[in-house]
């Protein structure tokens, strides 16, 4: 089962759980946004210039 479907529980992950697939989820580039992520895609629409970098 996946992650992010809708019939998953959260209710016994841990905030940092939680927060991992947040990140993965904001993170992945989308076709709909030009192949930017959707925090690229709202920072650009901001006006902000942001380069994401994985060490």
């Amino acid at each position: 089962m996946s992650p992010f479907a809708v019939t998953h529980c959260c209710l016994w992950m841990s905030d940092e759980e939680i927060q991992d697939i947040v990140m993965t989820v904001n993170l992945t580039p989308r076709k709909c946004l030009g192949f930017l992520t959707p925090f690229q895609a709202i920072t650009k629409e901001l006006g902000k210039d942001v380069q994401i970098r994985f060490a």
